[in-house]
């Protein structure tokens, strides 16, 4: 487990702007300090250092706002940093852990802080590598102070359930039962298909034949056949012929829902046009077409006409291979072809190999152009609006309208209606602004692709294919919008056509049927959903159970360590700690008892809610126990307790000194106690000096230096230093006062002499607090053995012989011997402690 070995402070809160050192080498530290002197500044610091914020802000702000500017001591040198710094030793390892303070709590804004580990950038998560792993907010730091003492009384039910799930480690099968139940509440969506296939049980016919498809897994064939005799089913009913074949049953639904539906509002006259097809061109298409332009200004016109002669010409062998003169095998004039002609035509045609090439790439490209606007004009031509295939003749004779749509649907659509037709009337121009300019290019396309040496601009070209381009993007979103105006009203035209036609479900089954492998496939899909779901839900009652046996389990073990620590406060007294435990029959609510008895054996005990029957001082100790329990659990290595025992609290002093301070040091805690009682600081130090116990001072006497620490462990060197500035005195009273100080050391260093002694003899019981009262008449008879040079021994018992008149109304010690005696004593000091 990690240690606390050094703690430095600079800038926070009460602290000033020189660092600020306390330097721990036991198990054991004490700090006093009157009130108004650092100590919460100082716990704070350790709180601050490991979360980057105070838990103070939380807890007791009626508004966050009231922390602004907080962290940072007020009379701070505006260039002065703000951190806290401390050196932990985790298994002979030392770690520096600093945390800076960039920026102070704002009146709206969080502070801002940047943590180190030995140098480095890190995050608090990187804590744990170090053994230090913070508890449950908001007392997440093994730090406990007054105002968090009293946190698991007054917390919210909520706030009080979740700090105990994840204190007891069951907030994990919270995260995954809500892992779970999120899953459910994805994955528990109905399949479209079989979601279709369930409205067809609204259609009598179709009962019988659709529903047992809902059950067991099935086959193909099976499916099929339940379709085929739904469809049947359905037809024989409505007194339609029924054809053999499935998709003949199908289709004859179909024709029978148009017409049925027809007789309400022909529906498909507002059905969406289908996309049409087009793509951008590749930069490097342009490319090539520049090039054969470039290419083609290289070679004259009736070279580019005799370019394919030429070529034609050497694929003949005759020629190709020709070493003297031929007839021209064209015009079969005699002796016409010599071979300095041939040598020419291979010029020629060498000259014009890069034309050749960028020619044929030229014909690929005007050839791709032409293909795409053809298939463009071709889409665009069959993208049509359902109502646009019809002349106003079968448009009146469908009864197909606005105003029939209006007397249908209610003056209520009319917006609807309106939107609608905007969108078509926008739709259509779209349309037709597309085709215009498809039907000026393709003209010129076809000129092109026939012969390219007619290329004009590419330019030109280029610009009237970005122009297509813009005008097919438009119709892309004309027809989108038209999309969106048509489908409110389509579902209600349709569902409103099908409600006056008796054909409700029908389209919903002409839908599945069409692909009973699709409705098969979707069957068994929702089936193996089912059963996933099924396999959920009663993980989560698993989960539930057992996060109910571990919670309780676990609450029994907690109880136990809490009544453990306090039993070590308040022992035998008649109202105690029972146990604290989850509300029966709730999920939430978390409960402190306590036992009231008339009996020390506890037998008649009546059992009450804490808040209800105790004092504040027995809340105090329960908020303490409550803590060491926690801190027992998770083993943070080290701890730091602010004012433990209430300084009104006296009867519980003792056995919080000498007992918990014990236990926790056996246990395996480092404990840094924070105390304003001066009693307990005293104690602490008495009994705990054969510990080394570390003890310090806090004391703020000038707000703009800040607090400041001081070691008083080594009490004889405490002593020695404040008689310094008196030894080059010459005043007779000040002389009687060094002599006063430094006869109460000469009695500290027999003390500390007579207990190293023991210790080294094997008493490790020995302790400074067993040799009080008691002064150098008693002390130096047993001191003086333990001296191992006769001059030591001498130098002492002269010593004592002159610093014996500072205590009396006699002539005080002059100068010469205070200056003397001190040296005597450090001598002393540092040959023997």
């Amino acid at each position: 487990m990690p240690k606390l070995r050094k703690l430095t402070i600079q800038g926070f809160r009460s602290f000033g702007s020189a660092p600020q050192v306390l330097d721990f080498s036991s198990e054991v530290a004490a700090i006093w300090g009157p009130n108004s002197q650092g100590k919460t500044s100082l716990a704070e610091a350790v709180e601050f250092l490991f979360t980057g914020s105070t838990v103070r802000r939380e807890m007791m702000a009626s508004a966050q706002d009231e922390f602004a500017d907080a962290l940072r001591n007020a009379h701070l040198p505006s260039d002065a940093a703000v951190y806290v710094e401390a050196e932990v030793d985790l298994e002979g390892n030392c770690h520096t852990i600093r945390r800076t303070l960039e920026a102070d709590y704002a009146k709206k804004e969080n502070c801002r802080t940047r943590l180190e580990i030995d140098g480095a950038p890190a995050e608090e998560s990187q804590l744990a590598s170090l053994g230090i792993a913070l508890s449950e907010p908001p007392l997440s730091a093994p730090v406990l102070m007054q105002h968090t003492l009293g946190y698991l009384f007054s917390a919210k039910p909520q706030e009080r359930s979740q700090y105990f799930k994840a204190l007891l480690e069951v907030s994990d099968l919270d995260a995954l039962s809500a892992e779970i139940r999120g899953a459910i509440d994805e994955f528990d969506t109905a399949e479209p298909t079989v979601a279709a296939l369930e409205r067809c049980l609204a259609v009598a016919p179709l009962q019988s034949t659709i529903q047992p498809l809902l059950g067991k897994w099935k086959k193909l064939p099976d499916v099929e056949l339940a379709v085929s005799s739904a469809a049947k089913n359905l037809l024989s009913d409505i007194g339609s012929r029924v054809p053999d074949a499935l998709n003949e049953r199908i289709e004859a639904i179909q024709e029978e829902l148009v017409n049925r539906r027809a007789r309400t509002f022909p529906v498909e006259g507002i059905d969406a046009p289908s996309s049409h097809t087009w793509s951008q061109f590749p930069s490097a298409l342009w490319q090539s077409l520049e090039e054969f332009k470039t290419q083609s200004e290289t070679i004259d016109a009736e070279t580019q006409q005799l370019v394919a002669l030429f070529n034609q010409a050497m694929q003949i062998p005759k020629i190709a291979e020709a070493s003297e003169t031929l007839d021209c095998p064209l015009c079969a004039a005699p002796a016409s072809l010599t071979p300095e002609r041939v040598e020419f035509i291979r010029l020629q045609l060498a000259n014009s190999a890069a034309y050749q090439k960028a020619r044929s790439n030229a014909e690929g490209c005007i050839q791709r152009i032409h293909s795409a606007l053809t298939t463009l004009k071709q889409t665009v031509t069959e993208a049509l609006v359902g109502h646009a295939v019809w002349s106003p003749e079968q448009k009146a004779e469908k009864g197909f309208s606005t105003e029939r749509m209006i007397v249908l649907l209610g003056d209520e659509a009319i917006g609807e209606i309106e939107k609608w037709q905007e969108a078509d009337r926008a739709y259509g121009s779209a349309r037709t602004a597309l085709l215009t300019l498809a039907d000026a290019l393709l003209p010129t396309l076809q000129e092109y692709s026939q012969g390219v040496t007619s290329l004009g601009s590419v330019e030109d070209l280029k610009t009237a294919i970005e122009r297509i381009t813009a005008a097919s993007t438009s119709l892309t979103e004309a027809r989108s919008n038209y999309l969106a105006s048509q489908q409110p009203l389509r579902v209600r035209l349709t569902t409103l056509a099908d409600q006056e036609s008796a054909t409700a479900g029908w389209q919903d089954f002409i839908d599945v049927a069409g692909d009973c492998s699709g409705l098969r496939d979707a069957l068994h899909r929702h089936q193996a959903r089912q059963k996933t779901l099924a396999d959920c839900r009663r993980a989560i009652k698993d989960i539930d159970t057992a996060k109910a046996a571990v919670f309780n389990h676990r609450f029994e073990e907690l109880s136990a360590g809490i009544a453990d620590w306090w039993e070590m406060l308040r022992r035998d007294e008649p109202s105690y700690f029972d146990q604290v435990s989850l509300r029966k029959g709730a999920k939430r609510n978390i409960d402190f008892k306590a036992g009231l008895t008339p009996e020390t054996d506890r037998h008649q005990a009546k059992i009450r809610d804490v808040i209800s029957v105790f004092s504040y001082s027995q809340l105090h100790c329960l908020g303490l126990a409550a803590f060491l329990a926690r801190a027992e659990r998770e083993q943070p290595g080290f701890i730091v307790l602010d004012d433990p025992v209430q300084s009104s609290d006296e009867d519980h002093r003792a056995p919080f000194t000498h007992e918990v301070i014990k236990e926790l040091a056996n246990r395996g805690l480092q404990v840094v106690i924070l105390t304003q009682t001066h009693a307990l600081w005293q104690d602490v130090q008495y009994t705990y000096g054969h510990r080394n116990a570390d003890i310090f001072q806090l004391s703020l006497t000038e707000p703009t230096s800040g607090t400041q620490v001081v070691k008083t462990s080594d009490d004889l060197q405490v002593m020695l230093s404040r008689v310094e500035p008196y030894v080059k005195s010459r005043s007779p009273d000040i002389l009687k006062d060094a002599g006063i100080k430094l006869r109460d050391a000469a009695e500290r260093l027999c003390k500390e002499m007579l207990v190293k002694d023991r210790r080294t003899n094997g008493d490790g019981t020995a302790a400074i607090s067993d040799y009080t009262n008691k002064n150098l008449s008693e002390l130096r008879p047993k001191v003086e053995p333990l001296f191992i040079d006769t001059d030591h021994s001498g130098k002492f018992r002269t010593c004592i012989r002159w610093l014996n008149r500072g205590d009396h109304d006699t002539t005080p010690p002059n100068a010469g011997e205070i200056k003397t005696a001190y040296g005597y004593l450090k001598l002393l000091k540092k040959v023997y402690l």
